[in-house]
């Protein structure tokens, strides 16, 4: 039998854990990226300017 080849971000669903930011020792999850990491802020920045304000 071979080995199978996992690509980088498969540890979350093999393992259950969820891979470490890389600038962070945090878990690398959704509300992380999105609320708290230094590493996001220019994607948040981008992403709150596209977004219709009324």
């Amino acid at each position: 039998m071979g080995t199978t080849l996992l690509p980088g971000g498969a540890g979350k669903y093999v393992l259950g854990v969820d891979p470490a930011c890389p600038r962070c020792p945090e878990p690398l999850t959704a509300p992380h990226m999105l609320l708290h990491c230094q590493n996001y802020k220019a994607q948040r920045d981008h992403l709150e300017a596209a977004l219709p304000m009324d």
